[in-house]
């Protein structure tokens, strides 16, 4: 079953390339040379075939094989770009996917639970947990310096915590 990872929001330039909000966890994969998606538009979908990509400010910008002017892509303007679910193989140590992370309950470094990831925020140059407290969400940076570990047999992460990082309110 094919899922989103990303939306087409424009065209980038004028050569056949559109500008893509991507919800993918691994846009080095996702998004290799060669890969093909399916762009799902309202009334009809159509299979495209990657050529190049790269990063744009926030955006990820596509050039899609046999389409090389603007006016040949314009049409895909506000279409979900669909994919096959990624293979646990494709992996590396230490990564994950993020239907695994969220709902894992966050431990801090005394043992203590903080509350449960809610959300990946991936669009951002760093990526962000935002984890549901007791209070207010909380926004924890997905770095190495604040995750510890992530063990999916007990369905935790453990997190290192600085004063001030999470509202106490």
């Amino acid at each position: 079953m094919k899922k989103q990872v990303g939306k087409i929001v424009n065209t980038q330039g004028i050569r056949g390339e559109v500008r893509v909000l991507s919800n993918s966890d691994f846009k080095d994969i996702r998004f290799k040379e060669g890969n093909k998606l399916e762009v799902k538009m309202r009334r009809e979908s159509e299979m495209i075939e990657i050529e190049r990509h790269y990063q744009h400010k926030n955006f990820d910008i596509l050039k899609l094989k046999g389409y090389d002017n603007i006016n040949d892509v314009i049409k895909f303007k506000n279409g979900l770009l669909m994919g096959e679910p990624l293979q646990d193989d494709a992996l590396g140590d230490g990564e994950y996917f993020v239907e695994q992370i969220v709902g894992l309950d966050v431990v801090d470094q005394d043992g203590n639970k903080v509350g449960v990831v809610k959300a990946i925020n991936t669009q951002s140059y760093q990526k962000l947990l935002t984890v549901k407290t007791s209070g207010k969400d909380a926004m924890i940076p997905y770095v190495d310096h604040f995750v510890d570990r992530v063990d999916l047999a007990t369905n935790t992460m453990h997190v290192n915590l600085i004063p001030g990082l999470i509202d106490e309110d």
